[in-house]
């Protein structure tokens, strides 16, 4: 085991903010554990401060712990096992800020042949399921890490059941400063029943954290087999809709998801109508990936430059559609990222119609690919009045589009106060001459000397032509 380590005093030795486990045997690291636990109690009950003080200093130090759990023998972990060393990493560093999980992949598998070909990945062996007591430990809002602000899990497949999930919604909703989570390639399946238990991880996590990121994972019951024959159950994405009217929830990735369709993504946009805390949302579905193997490196430019599209699909394009209808209403998202495929001209149409007059606060819209590393890239949409917009909104767009209506005794000073607003947003914007001809033609009291209040001019702004500059 690589980690923990004890001096010839006993004490702990200098610790980085960042501590690596590679745990090869639990019980050893079990072992380690309680011996640096009891060294820590042993140190405060003594009677020289020098002593205490230094080895508090040195645990207090440690704010980020990865885990990675090579289970290759399935005699080596037994859930008791795995159970005492959460256990005991709670007891010993209650102060952690962020956790990492992770299993360590067969070294002859080679992790870009996962990306495109998912039937490369090796069969779950029950025996090596982790037992999903774990984060139960691990997320106890009293007995737990009480201080985690972020938890990743990374190429973990959790033994689930429904009465322990009940009690991890529980917890997660509890947690005093639980703010981001990452799921990459992790699944929670009752190994007795078949059923899944991602749907309420992904619920309780989204209703609780401000930054959720989900990649390559299975949301959807397992697959079952008849006389031989796979068959995909039906999946209607309730978690993520869900997600979607969480009132913490500030940045939402969905990446790589096998079972994510067109439907899915209307009912995730429908909710986000009325979603008030997202600012930034990104969907990559995963049948996009195959297709980028074949293209050349200019496949980013290719969908542009197409010029007919055909009716099907338009009509399989539901999803863009939906997300652009969001726009028309939504006031708090400020970035969307879609799939490069999936966009055409009609996408910019529908996107381009949703920002001219109805959204202000969007500032970025990026199309995403995937990368040769397996992560995403991304680049901006090549739509002139698209961009023309959004420069026009991170310019401050939204005050001058909404017309003053507040009535209070001091109403000319709160015209007074408006107007240098205005004026001090016409200023930040001067090197772009597009957004200075929009401002002043919203708001011409600007070009006014008068500081008259009762000068209604700005009260009814009339949006200027779009000019693509």
């Amino acid at each position: 085991m690589n980690g923990f380590l004890l001096d010839d005093d006993g004490d702990t030795a200098a610790m980085p903010q960042h501590q690596h486990v590679n745990i090869l045997c639990v019980e050893d690291t079990i072992e380690t554990l309680s011996r640096l636990h009891e060294r820590i109690q042993e140190t405060q009950k003594s009677r020289s401060s020098k002593k205490t003080k230094k080895t508090k200093r040195r645990i207090k130090k440690l704010k980020s712990l990865s885990l990675a759990l090579a289970l290759v023998d399935p005699t080596s972990a037994t859930k008791e096992s795995l159970v005492a060393m959460c256990e005991a990493v709670t007891r010993c560093f209650p102060g952690l800020h962020e956790l990492e999980i992770h299993s360590e992949m067969d070294p002859a598998m080679d992790p870009n042949a996962l990306l495109y070909d998912p039937a490369a990945l090796p069969q779950i062996d029950p025996s090596l399921a982790v037992p999903v007591e774990c984060l139960a430990v691990l997320l106890h809002p009293k007995k737990g890490l009480k201080k985690l602000r972020e938890l990743t899990l990374h190429s973990i497949h959790f033994d689930s059941n429904d009465e322990t999930m009940r009690v991890i919604a529980k917890a997660i909703s509890r947690h005093p400063y639980l703010q981001r989570s990452y799921l990459y390639d992790t699944s929670m399946t009752n190994l007795s029943t078949g059923r899944s238990g991602m749907e309420k991880l992904v619920t309780a996590l989204g209703r609780r954290v401000s930054k959720l990121v989900i990649v390559g994972c299975r949301l959807a019951p397992p697959v079952s087999y008849e006389n031989g024959v796979a068959v995909a159950p039906s999946w209607a994405g309730s978690c993520l809709v869900k997600v979607c009217q969480s009132t913490t929830l500030q940045e939402f990735k969905l990446h790589n998801l096998e079972e994510l369709r067109e439907e899915h993504i209307v009912l995730m946009s429908q909710a986000l109508v009325e979603n008030r805390s997202l600012k930034k949302l990104s969907i990559l579905k995963m049948q996009e990936l195959a297709d980028f193997q074949h293209h050349p490196d200019n496949i980013k430019f290719k969908h542009l430059q197409q010029q007919q599209v055909q009716e099907e699909t338009l009509s399989s394009d539901a999803g863009t559609l939906a997300l652009a209808n969001m726009l028309r209403r939504n006031t708090t998202l400020e970035e969307l990222c879609v799939n490069a495929v999936d966009f055409n001209e009609y996408s910019a149409m529908f996107f381009g119609n949703a920002l001219v007059h109805d959204n202000t606060t969007l500032t970025d819209i990026w199309l995403m690919i995937p990368s040769l590393n397996g992560g995403t890239s991304s680049f901006p949409v090549d739509d002139r009045r698209i961009a023309y917009y959004l420069r026009l909104n991170r310019a401050g767009r939204q005050s001058f589009a909404a017309s003053s209506n507040k009535q209070s005794q001091s109403e000319g000073q709160h015209h007074r106060d408006q107007k240098s607003e205005w004026i001090k947003s016409l200023i930040q914007s001067r090197w772009d001459i597009n957004c200075t001809f929009y401002k002043l033609r919203c708001k011409p009291c600007l070009c006014d000397a008068s500081s008259d209040p009762q000068h209604h001019a700005c009260d009814h702004p009339t949006p200027p032509p779009a000019i693509f500059a």
